[in-house]
């Protein structure tokens, strides 16, 4: 067991993190020391130890003080060291110094401090940009402004700080996590609309595009959002399962209302089920900060399906930290998926591994679990405008870096985008996330 000193000052976070980083993410045991040290120390038993500066928590008393846009990092640097598994990386908080002498490694980027910046989100709080949903957008990120949306820099702190302990002769094995391809599916529409005979006749005089009449035409008689039965036998040929998320309520113009009574859907469900995959919750887009509507929705999608569904994603990913975390938390919830970008893939959190929630306000670590969504296929293609082969080269880089750092990758692939008029070519784009 390795023993890690830290001092009283924010304690509470720093338990947090420092529990994310060696049992979450290292499976290594460890002991806390409370001391007056003022930076990480953490202590092998071959007497050799490695100082973390704290670059960041130093800086206040022990209170929210810190939640201030003002306090925000402003630009970043990046270092290059021997223990770094890319050819640099992102400083946040720290400089790049590190200087290894004998049994001891002093290391002046602030790991500590610059993981809790991203996993908690905090940025998203002492930021108060939005976009026209209410909605934290990824060109005020960080991570967007500095170009590192795409890298999982929690995973790259990680390895980095374990090369150190490997360089200082640890004696404790890794747990080595697995990559692992999480399908989801966010249900908002269930019926394909988009078929009158006045579109169709337009299509062929004003448009000439006799491929959307022909399938135009077609989906008068056959509904190509129910995609369930195809969704499943590709999961079938590749060994997974997926995830379904149903709504259960709204009443916006960007809810898509439907009736999880219906018969139609009820043959849905019953085949997910007897398939194996999992079901999962949609609230609504009012419920982000609206724990009431949310419990009340939650409580008519588990007595309709009769099941206790215990995860699921925020439709139109409208999150609000860290209070839409706190709502499924209250509520009993294991899992949630909501933290992506609408507008752009990538690594929200910094990573693609799940991880237990800290609430930043009541200094809490939640039971509550982030799976950090990665690819959606409408950033893809209607707000990043990537056409499929576009596209395929974006699944192949983020299945490859998964894989480097053997940590799942989650994207969302909807229902409704099988269809052939606007979504031509995109079925090859989930096969190819899924092979």
């Amino acid at each position: 067991m390795i023993n890690i000193e830290i001092n009283k000052n924010y304690l509470a976070e720093k338990k947090y993190i420092i529990d994310i980083v060696f049992n979450n993410y290292l499976g290594i045991k460890y002991n806390i020391i409370i001391s007056d040290n003022s930076n990480y120390i953490i202590y092998l038993n071959n007497n050799a130890k490695i100082i973390v500066k704290d670059y960041f928590f130093r800086n206040f008393n022990d209170n929210l003080k810190y939640l201030d846009e003002k306090y925000l990092p402003k630009s970043i640097k990046y270092a290059n060291n021997g223990f770094i598994v890319e050819k640099n990386i992102p400083i946040i908080y720290g400089n790049d110094l590190v200087t290894v002498r004998n049994n001891e490694i002093i290391c002046n980027i602030d790991i500590f401090s610059s993981i809790f910046f991203m996993l908690t989100r905090w940025e998203e709080y002492a930021n108060s940009t939005r976009d026209k949903h209410n909605r934290f957008p990824a060109i005020a990120s960080l991570s967007y402004k500095n170009k590192f949306l795409n890298r999982p820099i929690v995973n790259e702190y990680i390895e980095m700080l374990w090369n150190m302990l490997k360089c200082l002769g640890i004696s404790q094995e890794r747990v080595i996590n697995n990559y692992e391809v999480i399908s989801t599916h966010d249900i908002d529409h269930i019926i394909f609309k988009d078929n009158r005979l006045k579109t169709i006749i337009g299509d062929i005089i004003n448009r000439r595009d006799i491929h959307s009449a022909y399938y135009r035409l077609l989906y008068r008689y056959t509904n190509p959002f129910n995609s369930f039965s195809k969704i499943i036998q590709y999961n079938m040929k590749m060994n997974i399962s997926s995830r379904f998320y149903f709504m259960a309520g709204g009443k916006t113009n960007y809810d898509c209302q439907y009736n999880l009574n219906s018969k139609y859907i009820e043959s849905i469900i019953k085949l997910i089920k007897e398939t194996g995959n999992i079901i999962g919750f949609h609230p609504s887009y009012s419920t982000y900060n609206n724990e009431k509507l949310w419990k009340r929705e939650k409580e008519s999608m588990d007595t309709i399906i009769d099941s206790n569904i215990l995860e699921g994603r925020q439709h139109y990913i409208r999150f609000e930290v860290p209070n839409t975390w706190q709502i499924w938390e209250n509520n009993k919830m294991l899992i949630d998926s909501s933290m992506s970008y609408p507008k752009h893939e990538g690594f929200r959190c910094g990573t693609g591994n799940e991880f237990n929630v800290f609430n930043i306000l009541t200094r809490k670590q939640l039971n509550l679990k982030e799976r950090p969504l990665i690819l959606m296929d409408t950033t893809l293609k209607r707000y990043r405008k990537m056409n499929y082969i576009e596209a395929l080269d974006t699944v192949n880089y983020y299945k490859s870096i998964s894989k480097k750092y053997k940590m799942p990758i989650t994207f969302v692939f909807h229902n409704s985008s099988f269809e052939k008029i606007n979504w031509n070519h995109w079925e090859k784009v989930y096969t190819k996330i899924i092979e």
